[in-house]
């Protein structure tokens, strides 16, 4: 019974994290902007990018399998493109490739380190790997992330969220180990 209220549990939280995450990608992530964020421009070359665009549509459609595939094409061409290498992971999470996922995110993260969303998706991917310390270590990054911004900055309210994201899986009981 405890596993499934776990899986339950999980579930709510993918999901959360697919509908928040195609709104992450329409604000543009990218590492070299202050605190991230910004919106879709003409000025930004992967705005236009066809295959971005399809898996971002693909993954809104729950189209998991398309949108993989992708996001992959995208990432052959610019493997370092920030959008892509999170949503990635979040597809991959759905599809529950889990150490997939914890790879992707851990591009994004790398590529995107003051972006908020990327953090908390591997947080729960670790967590879900079994990755506890991995998770916290995520939440204190965020939690860096929020007392430095206090507020004021344009990600303050995605931080909060992508906090207490983690906190609320951090709260799931652990799925308990197979005898």
């Amino acid at each position: 019974m405890a596993t499934g209220k776990w899986v339950a549990g999980l579930t709510a939280v993918i999901l959360a994290l697919t509908v928040s995450g195609a709104a992450m990608a329409q604000r543009n992530i990218s590492g070299s902007s202050g605190n991230g964020g910004g919106s879709l421009s003409a000025s930004n070359p992967y705005s236009t990018n066809a295959n971005l665009s399809e898996a971002i549509k693909s993954m809104q459609a729950k189209n998991y399998v398309l949108a993989e595939r992708k996001f992959r094409e995208v990432l052959q061409e610019k493997p370092n493109e920030p959008r892509a290498n999170f949503m990635l992971g979040v597809t991959e999470m759905q599809l529950g490739k889990w150490n997939e996922a914890k790879t992707s995110l851990s591009n994004a993260v790398r590529i995107s380190p003051r972006e908020p969303d990327p953090k908390s998706r591997l947080a729960v991917t670790l967590l879900k790997l079994g990755d506890a310390e991995g998770a916290a270590k995520q939440r204190a990054e965020l939690a860096k992330m929020s007392e430095a911004c206090k507020d004021k900055c344009t990600n303050a309210k995605w931080i909060a969220a992508d906090i207490e994201m983690i906190d609320q899986a951090m709260a799931e009981p652990k799925l308990a180990p197979a005898l």
